[in-house]
């Protein structure tokens, strides 16, 4: 009997096409969309002119242009209008560069909110450009003091070996932590489509009352809590498809942004793994947080804004999560966020790309396992009455 509800409940949302295929085609399509802003940023070239105002100067605006053309952007040394940097060699740039009791100046114009990558270029001029000047100022200390005297010795005095870390404090490789700095990035962008779902179960449930079909399956054989099940189960997989959008989504994401780069594919496998396991659980606590508000508050037409709101509120909780998430996360009181609804699913794929994959696993299953009990009672304190009601 419950296998007939499924097929009837699969049969009726089926008949709304458009609907389902755009649950399913829009994540696939929004996910790369994301990703083609972030290559489009980063590919389109920044133009930087460079204009020298001191005849004496145009070995450091070729040193500048070299810098600005390794860093990924385009320099052109004269005057032009497109560009969205411009740097100003002013007269007497020369004379100041071995005069000690002189600062060295340049003027730089620039489009209002510069792009990252046109700040990043700028940046790298400027410390080139000082490291250069200090060197040549600290030879000259050093001839006048009459002492041999190493200029990057006394400008980087300090050595620092990076080294990342993993939450079981082993040392791991750029690669790893390139994904999990992409990871914080991916938990902001999957949680907040965890609605779909909400609408497919609320639709199914308040539906069949709106349709005046409802009294005709409460009297079947079929038990409520079957029932239940049987909406429950069409609606997860029909929110699984568009699940599995953004994932299609998230791999060409990863892809166009190049996060692969130095990780294995077998490695890219495993993460792909937990990503579609933090879909599934974002799908059973959207359905779990359905079925508590719709037993709560009523099964009113309305309801479905209300439970929807509150979904995405909480999901995008879930989402900043993933940017302040912190290896202590289990230390209180910053344990108390894993009590909001998909904050468990956020931390297990964090957790997972600070490399802790046991610890990881552990939180899955105790969060599923804790979100199909939830789902079993909410579903048995139903009665018909209940559905009945408005």
């Amino acid at each position: 009997m419950l296998r007939v509800f499924i097929w009837k409940e699969a049969k009726e949302l089926a008949r709304d096409k458009k609907t389902v295929l755009a649950s399913i085609i829009l994540p696939f399509v929004m996910f790369p969309l994301i990703g083609l802003l972030l290559l489009s940023s980063s590919v389109s070239p920044t133009i930087v002119a460079i204009i020298v105002q001191d005849p004496s100067a145009y070995n450091y605006a070729n040193m500048i242009a070299h810098v600005v053309n390794s860093s990924g952007g385009i320099a052109i040394i004269g005057n032009y209008s497109d560009a969205q940097i411009t740097i100003i060699i002013p007269k007497g740039f020369s004379e100041n560069i071995t005069n000690l009791s002189r600062p060295v100046t340049i003027v730089v114009n620039s489009f209002l909110a510069p792009t990252p990558s046109a700040q990043d270029i700028l940046n790298n001029v400027v410390f080139n450009l000082t490291l250069t000047i200090s060197y040549l100022r600290i030879e000259e200390l050093a001839k006048k003091a009459n002492t041999t005297v190493r200029p990057e010795l006394v400008w980087d005095p300090v050595k620092v070996v990076n080294r990342y870390l993993t939450l079981q404090h082993s040392v791991a490789s750029s690669a790893s932590a390139s994904v999990a700095q992409f990871t914080r990035l991916l938990v902001f962008i999957i949680f907040p489509g965890s609605s779909p779902i909400v609408f497919y179960l609320t639709e199914s449930i308040v539906g069949e009352r709106d349709r005046k079909t409802l009294e005709a399956l409460l009297s079947t054989p079929i038990r409520l809590e079957e029932l239940i099940y049987s909406k429950l189960a069409v609606s997860f997989a029909l929110g699984l498809l568009s699940g599995l959008g953004d994932i299609l989504g998230v791999i060409l994401l990863v892809f166009l942004t190049g996060i692969t780069s130095g990780t294995s594919p077998a490695q890219m496998a495993v993460y792909m793994a937990y990503i579609l396991a933090t879909v599934v659980g974002i799908l059973l606590m959207s359905a779990f947080l359905t079925l508590l508000f719709l037993y709560v508050l009523g099964g009113s037409s309305k309801v479905f804004q209300v439970v929807n709101v509150i979904v995405v509120v909480l999901s995008l909780l879930a989402s900043f999560y993933g940017l302040f998430f912190s290896p202590n996360f289990l230390s209180f009181p910053a344990s108390l966020a894993l009590l909001v609804p998909y904050v468990q699913f956020a931390a297990a794929l964090l957790v997972f790309a600070f490399g802790n994959a046991g610890l990881s696993i552990a939180i899955y299953i105790v969060s599923l396992a804790v979100l199909l009990l939830g789902i079993r009672l909410i579903s048995r304190a139903y009665s018909s009455e209940r559905l009945l009601l408005r």
